[in-house]
């Protein structure tokens, strides 16, 4: 039972029609107070969304070891069963993105450089070479005029971590489509495929989200050693992750299945590289 207040007034907003109870009989729109603290928006969310019968922790263990479970049952209509994968996918990305945030921290591994700014005579520049640079060449001139390395490399790090969540939703269509591409266009359609990807995309971020707090420990218990053994087994556990979530969702046999895998990976390698590139040049050229 919702705890919000009810309204003074018996007519409802939505259709209205005369509420004698809490819920509308017409619309079923609940007859509360529309104007909410964010503070209330904040937790009925989280409340909604973690709660017991919608499957969100149901979902949490599929999105661990098996997501293939949640499209193959979105797609049978069993769709109150589970978080909506939408609605995952942004809780999951939200999470991930505020605990990377939150736990970041520097290592002895930052690059040692020269501290104080660059000085103009401690700089060659062959103006000529300049003026018949392209404009990237120039930014990157003027941002080694203005910042030390290290400053650089910092804010470079920024920009990423701020248009990173952007890149990732401009290249899930595209890892869908590249799906859609190798499957059986009449028994899989592109929808079936985009499901698949925001399910898939929501272990990524946990896995993510997880690595991080782990990480986080890590490095403050000094096991700084471990950390390169669990980036790689993250790595590893997401491509076998989509190896299985592959083989188990389009029920194919194991050396097509493997191949197809294998070549939907290969072809999101490439893409990936070039999204990567594209974001560091994006987050270089908007550094100011």
């Amino acid at each position: 039972m919702s705890k919000a207040v009810l309204r003074d007034k018996n007519t409802c907003e939505n259709c209205g029609n005369v509420v004698d109870v809490r819920f509308c009989s017409y619309c079923g729109q609940e007859n509360v107070e529309t104007k909410k603290s964010f503070h209330y928006l904040f937790t009925h969310f989280i409340e909604d969304l973690v709660h017991y019968d919608n499957g969100f922790w149901k979902a949490i263990k599929h999105l661990l070891f098996s997501p293939y479970i949640l499209t193959i049952e979105y797609l049978k209509g069993k769709r109150k069963k589970y978080v909506a994968p939408v609605k995952l996918f942004i809780f999951m990305n939200f999470l991930c993105f505020f605990l990377t945030g939150m736990l970041s921290y520097e290592t002895s591994s930052v690059l040692k450089v020269n501290e104080t700014p660059n000085k103009p005579n401690e700089i060659q520049v062959d103006q000529d070479a300049i003026s018949n640079a392209n404009f990237f060449t120039k930014k990157i001139s003027d941002l080694d005029k203005k910042y030390t390395t290290q400053e650089i490399f910092e804010k470079i790090g920024e920009k990423i971590k701020y248009y990173f969540p952007k890149v990732v939703f401009a290249y899930m269509p595209l890892f869908a489509f590249f799906l859609w591409l190798f499957h059986n266009k009449k028994k899989w359609w592109y929808f079936d495929h985009g499901i698949f990807t925001f399910h898939f995309f929501s272990s990524v971020m946990l896995l993510i989200s997880i690595h991080a707090i782990v990480d986080f420990l890590l490095f403050k218990l000094g096991l700084s050693t471990i950390q390169d053994l669990l980036n790689f087994a993250l790595v590893v556990y997401i491509i076998y992750l989509f190896y299985k979530s592959h083989k188990q969702l389009f029920y194919e046999t194991k050396m097509m299945s493997f191949f197809k895998a294998s070549a939907i990976l290969f072809v999101n390698s490439i893409t990936m590289a070039i999204f990567a590139l594209l974001l560091l040049i994006i987050s270089i050229m908007y550094i100011k």
